[in-house]
C-alpha cells in the first residue's frame, strides 16, 4: 500500500473506475478518491476509457483479488498546506461560494475551509440591533462584509488534518490587524516625540 501506480481505465461504473494496473489485474478509483474538494457525481465527465491514470494503492484485499486506488491521494496538497500553517497564522483567502452557515474560502488550488457565521461578524446586543448578515432563501450573495469572488483576510482557528477541515475567522483577522497597526503607529509616535524632545534638549545645551 502506499505505491503509485499507472494504469489504462478499462471500464466506468456509477461508483467509480477500473483501472487495469497489470495485465489482467484491475483496480477500482471509488468516487469519493477522485478529489478532494467535493464529491464526483457522474464518473463518465471524469474518465474516459483507455486513458492513462496515476493513482496511489490505497488497500489490498488478495483473498477476493481487490486493489483499492486514490487518485487524490498521489499528490497530498493537504498534507504540504497543514506542515506549513499553524493555528494563529493569518492567511489570505478567497471567498469560493456563500451558504446559510457560514463561507467557504480558497487557500489554495483544491484547498477550502470553512468560516462559520459567528466567526464572519461580532454578535450584536440587543441593544444594537440585528446583524448585518441575515441567512436568506435561495443564492446567497453575500456573508456580511464577505463576498464571492474577493480576497480577504483570515485567521487560521482550527485545522483538522484527519478529517481534511480548516476553520478560519475573518473577525478576529480584523481585529488582530487592527491591533497591529495601532502598535506600529504608538511605537512610531513614541519614537518621533522622542527625537523632538532630544533635538530640543540638545539645542537648548548647545546655545548656553
Amino acid at each position: 500500500m502506499g505505491t503509485v501506480v499507472t494504469g489504462k481505465v478499462r471500464n466506468i461504473a456509477e461508483f467509480g473506475a477500473f483501472v487495469e494496473i497489470e495485465d489482467g489485474f484491475d483496480g477500482l478509483v471509488h468516487v469519493g478518491d477522485v478529489s478532494w474538494t467535493g464529491r464526483v457525481k457522474n464518473p463518465h465527465e471524469v474518465f474516459k476509457k483507455g486513458e492513462d491514470v496515476t493513482a496511489k494503492v490505497l488497500k489490498i484485499d488478495p483473498e477476493n483479488r481487490r486493489v483499492s486506488l486514490g487518485i487524490k491521494q498521489v499528490n497530498d496538497i493537504w498534507g504540504d498546506w497543514f506542515k506549513q500553517h499553524r493555528v494563529g497564522q493569518i492567511v489570505k483567502g478567497k471567498v469560493s461560494r456563500i451558504a446559510t452557515f457560514g463561507a467557504f474560502v480558497e487557500l489554495g488550488e483544491n484547498i477550502e475551509a470553512l468560516c462559520h457565521n459567528t466567526e464572519i461578524e461580532e454578535r450584536k446586543r440587543r441593544d444594537e440591533g440585528p446583524s448585518s448578515f441575515r441567512p436568506t432563501s435561495g443564492p446567497l450573495k453575500s456573508a456580511g462584509p464577505l463576498e464571492p469572488g474577493k480576497e480577504y483576510d483570515f485567521k487560521i482557528i482550527k485545522i483538522s488534518p484527519e478529517t481534511r477541515r480548516i476553520g478560519l475567522s475573518y473577525r478576529a483577522a480584523v481585529k488582530q490587524i487592527e491591533r497591529k497597526e495601532i502598535e506600529q503607529y504608538r511605537s512610531t509616535s513614541k519614537s518621533s516625540s522622542t527625537a523632538t524632545i532630544g533635538d530640543a534638549l540638545k539645542s537648548k545645551l548647545s546655545a548656553r
